[in-house]
C-alpha cells in the first residue's frame, strides 16, 4: 500500500525557501544560533538566486531580460524591507519574505502591503534603471526601491500583470485582484490570484489557484516554494 503523501508544514516550506545564503553570510554566521522559526536576520540571500527568481515572471510571460546582474544587485537583494504578501512580478524575489513570525502572529487579511519610502542611495542602480527604462527588470528594480514608475504600456499579459503588481504594492489590493482575475490562467497569474485572495481574507478561494501555481512553477524556483508556503497557510486558515 502506497503511503499518503503529507502536506509539508509551514516551517518546512519556509526552511526550503530560505536555505540559500551567500558564502559571506555563512562565514558571518559561524557560531550563531539562528532558529528556523525566528526572523531570519542570520540569512543572506544569494544574489544570483534572487536574480533568477526576479526575472522568472518576465520569462514565463514571454518577456526579455538581461543576463548580467544590475549594478549594486548584491546590496539591493539585502534591502531591509520585508514583504509578506508578495506578488510574482519583475524585479521581485521570494526571498524578501523574511519575517516568518507574522504568519503565526497575525491573520492573513491584516498582512496586506503598504506603500514604503524610497530607499536611500543606490545611485548606480538608479542610473542603470534610467538607461534601461524599457526593460522589465529595470522597471521592477525601480518599483522595489520605492521610486515612481509609469503605468506599463500594452495590454498583453505581462504588462497587465505588472500593472496589477503596481496596484498591489501600492495598497490597492482589490483593484489588483480584479486585474489578475481578468487575465488568462498560467502559473504566474495563478500565483498572484491565490496570493491576493489569501491576503484579502478569501483563503478558501485562494487554495485552487495556489495549487496550480505550486504545480506549474519550476521546482527549483523560490516562487514554487513560496506558492507551497502560501498554500499551506491558506489551507490552515480556511479550516
Amino acid at each position: 500500500m502506497t503511503p499518503t503523501r503529507r502536506q509539508p508544514t509551514i516551517a518546512e516550506l519556509t526552511d526550503r525557501l530560505m536555505q540559500t545564503r551567500t558564502s559571506a553570510g555563512d562565514a558571518a554566521d559561524v557560531g550563531s544560533e539562528v532558529e528556523l522559526h525566528e526572523v531570519l536576520t542570520g540569512y543572506r540571500t544569494d544574489p544570483r538566486t534572487a536574480f533568477n527568481d526576479a526575472v522568472l515572471p518576465v520569462k514565463l510571460l514571454g518577456g526579455t531580460v538581461p543576463s548580467a546582474l544590475p549594478p549594486e544587485w548584491s546590496a539591493f537583494v539585502q534591502l531591509e524591507t520585508s514583504v509578506v504578501a508578495l506578488p510574482m512580478a519583475a524585479g521581485v524575489f521570494p526571498q524578501r519574505v523574511r519575517d516568518l513570525t507574522v504568519f503565526l502572529d497575525a491573520e492573513p487579511n491584516n498582512l496586506r502591503p503598504t506603500p514604503t519610502q524610497a530607499a536611500q542611495g543606490f545611485t548606480s542602480a538608479r542610473n542603470w534603471v534610467a538607461k534601461n527604462e524599457s526593460n522589465w527588470l529595470a522597471r521592477g528594480v525601480a518599483r522595489t526601491l520605492g521610486d515612481e514608475v509609469a503605468e506599463p504600456a500594452g495590454s498583453d499579459v505581462l504588462a497587465r500583470n505588472e500593472f496589477a503588481a503596481d496596484l498591489w504594492l501600492a495598497g490597492r489590493c482589490e483593484e489588483a485582484i480584479a486585474v489578475w482575475l481578468d487575465l488568462p490562467t498560467n502559473p504566474v497569474v495563478s500565483f498572484n490570484r491565490g496570493m491576493g485572495l489569501l491576503f484579502t481574507g478569501r483563503a478558501a478561494e485562494a487554495v485552487p489557484y495556489l495549487k496550480l501555481a505550486a504545480e506549474g512553477l519550476p521546482d527549483a524556483s523560490g516562487w514554487s516554494h513560496l506558492a507551497q508556503l502560501y498554500l499551506s497557510l491558506a489551507t490552515s486558515t480556511r479550516k
